[in-house]
């Protein structure tokens, strides 16, 4: 489960707003600040001889072998890009000039089912669907753009070209220590790490964000059954209403859009943290249990 929408709690340090003053819109407020430098950050891929510039941005089709969807945004995160953001029909159509097969755009619903985002948080709301497109089809989940310029839904773990976009304002966040790490369990493109011993939901989700990840975060009824093909036994998952009780939210922010508690459940008696059952049914747990545990590790922070 990716979200990539940054959803955080925001500290104001002391900013104030000022209207110019009456003597004039030319007057300085005492809260301006002193010799303010602009910001002259400039994303090291605009000088890359290998991306090729256009209506102030630059563009690579990486050549084959062809990739999963994370494994590609990981690719264009260690140029300082993301995978392709297409705001219009214009830059739709250059981008046709770049590669002529299927590659992967930065376009997913991997958080909301049907609901689809762009990985850098951008708003623009352009979209190329083929005919009869999206249609999530056994769980697709990924977007890339066809050779004939319009777009289709697919699995993340499907393998096509790399299409990044560099943008001149924009910083990659962090890649997560646990991409690098051996060991991970793929499943469905993404990557996992079966962690022992087992542990108390808060013992085990600190273990997670010791490496960089987190305890999963399970956005869909086709996740949840991949996943829980995926682990034996009860496992912790990244749910819990510990903070507000009867509010149960996931560790990473994401929406708390979709769960697979039975009608009786969960109980609200103290038993705060969430746990995947076999079947694929969830439960709701003491936070002190031991139990067993995974971590999920996305290309990307939430």
């Amino acid at each position: 489960m990716r979200v990539w929408v940054i959803a955080a709690s925001i500290t104001w340090f002391g900013c104030r707003f000022s209207s110019p003053s009456a003597a004039g819109d030319d007057a300085v407020s005492d809260d301006a600040p002193v010799d303010a430098a602009p910001d002259a950050y400039v994303a090291a891929c605009m000088t890359d001889p290998t991306y090729s510039p256009h209506g102030g941005h630059s563009y690579k089709a990486y050549p084959a072998p062809n990739v999963d969807y994370d494994t590609a945004i990981d690719r264009c995160t260690a140029d300082g890009a993301h995978l392709a953001v297409v705001d219009s029909m214009e830059e739709s159509e250059y981008l046709r000039t770049l590669v002529n097969t299927d590659a992967w755009i930065g376009l997913d619903d991997l958080t909301i089912e049907n609901t689809f985002r762009w990985v850098t948080g951008a708003t623009s709301s352009y979209r190329r669907f083929n005919t009869s497109e999206p249609n999530n089809n056994n769980g697709e989940d990924c977007v890339y753009v066809r050779s004939d310029g319009t777009w289709n839904d697919t699995a993340c773990e499907d393998s096509k070209r790399v299409l990044c976009e560099c943008d001149p304002a924009y910083r990659p966040p962090p890649t997560p220590a646990c991409r690098a790490l051996p060991g991970a369990t793929t499943r469905s493109g993404r990557k996992y790490f079966k962690r022992t011993p087992a542990r108390t939901w808060q013992e085990a989700e600190d273990d997670c964000k010791s490496i960089g990840a987190h305890l999963l975060v399970i956005g869909d009824t086709d996740e949840n059954t991949e996943l829980d093909g995926a682990f034996s036994g009860a496992s912790w998952i990244g749910y819990t209403d510990a903070v507000t009780e009867g509010q149960f939210q996931w560790v990473d922010g994401s929406p708390s859009t979709f769960h697979s508690f039975g009608a009786t459940v969960p109980t609200n008696d103290g038993q705060d943290c969430a746990a995947l059952q076999d079947g694929g049914a969830w439960t709701d747990l003491a936070c002190d249990t031991i139990l067993a545990y995974a971590c999920e590790c996305d290309p990307l922070p939430p």
